[in-house]
């Protein structure tokens, strides 16, 4: 899970808020996020989505404050 980057998280959520394919066609979603991810990484954030969403979404409040 950690090495998962916020860029690869937001690519990520940029599919899945696109609704352009179902989220379990992994090959799909590779490819509209740009190549940025690997099957292994996608797999990843389908695991740990929650936690990974809530590691970005805590660092982003916190880079918002300073």
């Amino acid at each position: 899970m950690d090495n998962i980057s916020e860029e690869q998280f937001n690519a990520f959520e940029e599919v899945r808020e696109s609704g352009m394919t179902n989220m379990f066609d992994v090959p799909a979603v590779m490819q509209l996020a740009g190549g940025i991810l690997s099957k292994k990484e996608v797999h990843t954030i389908m695991d740990n989505y929650t936690d990974l969403k809530s590691k970005f979404e805590t660092k982003r409040v916190i880079d918002e404050a300073n």
